[in-house]
């Protein structure tokens, strides 16, 4: 649940700016002997999903979705929820590929603002045990200062 640029959403920003529909899915774990069978079966049983119902796929922008690293028998449902705002705080592991290169793993973590706690946020949803569905989009212009800003730099060339 990283913001703005997560790898995950990068390669969805990526495939929807092509045109191929698209969704990121993260397992909610940090954990290396994560079981990610129940999240492969939802990704298929949503991907299936969006398929079989193309006009909302045409309306969709790319889906970022997060599953609780619950039991399939606690996970309470599917909810579709704004991104919240979580602060990644950044560390970077030195490791070493196959061919003794030298790359920097991000392995930083993120932490929920204090008062997601109890918001329809992606991320207080996935706390209570739903898997959240956000579609996301990558206009980042703020509209709202641009003819401010028009009129302050007119004179500036």
């Amino acid at each position: 649940m990283a913001r703005v640029c997560s790898r995950k959403r990068h390669a969805s920003k990526s495939d929807r700016l092509l045109g191929v529909p698209s969704m990121a899915i993260s397992l909610n774990t940090r954990s290396e002997n994560a079981d990610f069978s129940f999240a492969a079966r939802f990704a298929r049983k949503l991907a299936l999903f969006l398929l079989q119902n193309a006009s909302l796929l045409l309306k969709v922008s790319p889906l970022n979705v997060n599953i609780p690293a619950l039991p399939e028998d606690q996970i309470k449902g599917v909810f579709v929820a704004k991104q919240g705002s979580a602060q990644l705080i950044e560390t970077f592991e030195k490791r070493v590929d196959p061919r003794d290169n030298v790359y920097y793993w991000l392995a930083g973590e993120t932490l929920a603002a204090d008062t997601e706690e109890t918001t329809d946020s992606d991320t207080a949803a996935l706390k209570r045990g739903l898997i959240t569905i956000t579609p996301i989009h990558y206009d980042l212009t703020r509209y709202c200062v641009m003819a401010d800003l028009n009129e302050a730099i007119k004179d500036l060339f």
